[in-house]
């Protein structure tokens, strides 16, 4: 039998694991992740599947709601600024047609 040559097969760690879902939560591209565990694109996505995804889903998740605490508590909502009333027209128009 002929012997392989070549890179052994990748053993993911649970230590690796951690890192790449780590870099992908702060956006760092996939390539580069790789770069830094030190596989391939291709392998780095056949291995981390799971935590590239998560990772870039729990990130987006911290930016909503890291943005929704910084809405200030006095603003209306839009749904309360359409249910206020009525609201004027241009100034000194009405919003009827004039008769002509």
């Amino acid at each position: 039998m002929a012997k392989r040559t070549g890179r052994p097969p990748h053993q993911p760690t649970e230590a690796n694991r951690k890192q790449v879902k780590a870099l992908a939560a702060y956006g760092v591209p996939q390539d580069e992740i790789g770069m830094v565990i030190g596989i391939s694109k291709p392998t780095l996505e056949r291995h981390y599947r799971d935590e590239l995804d998560r990772g870039e889903v729990e990130a987006n998740a911290k930016v909503a709601e890291s943005l929704f605490a910084r809405r200030p508590a006095t603003a209306p909502s839009r749904s309360q600024r359409r249910s206020s009333g009525s609201r004027p027209g241009p100034a000194g128009r009405s919003r009827r047609p004039t008769p002509t």
